[in-house]
């Protein structure tokens, strides 16, 4: 499993390196609606879902844990006062960041030679298993999300 802190420092440096306004991690929605209620109307945030794990072991030499990860790009709106048009320059907008999301989980991917906290959390990205889904006046926001998974060797995400 990904050590939650580790998680955490990840997507702090993630929305500093993308000018996000806010990084929350959340455990499930009921704590993520008691998080938005506090963010103003236009802020971009960036929410970390701390991440399930499944097993994957065919015998006791070969076990593996995937990590279920779930993360979104949402800008908070009061979606009576806005045009069509404006929502959708807020969903293009929201879209831009998701994609530089996964630029940077991708190079971090990439970058195998390298002990930076980056790397070596998403050295374990199962590249093939990304999905988006546009997320539509979702807790207040409006934006992306984005599921993942992290492979561990064992039970740690050494």
């Amino acid at each position: 499993m990904v050590p939650v802190k580790t998680f955490k420092a990840y997507w702090d440096a993630v929305s500093a390196f993308l000018g996000i306004d806010l990084t929350l991690m959340v455990s499930d929605e009921t704590e993520l609606q008691q998080q938005i209620k506090e963010v103003d109307n236009g802020g971009v945030i960036l929410v970390a879902v701390i991440p399930s794990a499944d097993t994957e072991a065919p015998d006791a030499d070969n076990i593996e844990e995937i990590d279920n990860c779930f993360l979104f790009i949402l800008k908070k709106i009061s979606i009576q006062d806005l045009t069509r048009a404006e929502l959708l320059d807020i969903q293009e907008e929201t879209q831009a960041l998701l994609a530089a999301v996964k630029e940077k989980m991708t190079g971090d991917f990439e970058n195998v030679n390298s002990d930076t906290p980056g790397s070596v959390l998403m050295r374990r990205l199962v590249i093939d298993k990304m999905h988006t889904d546009p997320e539509y006046n979702y807790l207040g926001c409006t934006g992306w999300s984005l599921s993942f998974q992290l492979k561990s060797i064992g039970f740690s995400h050494a």
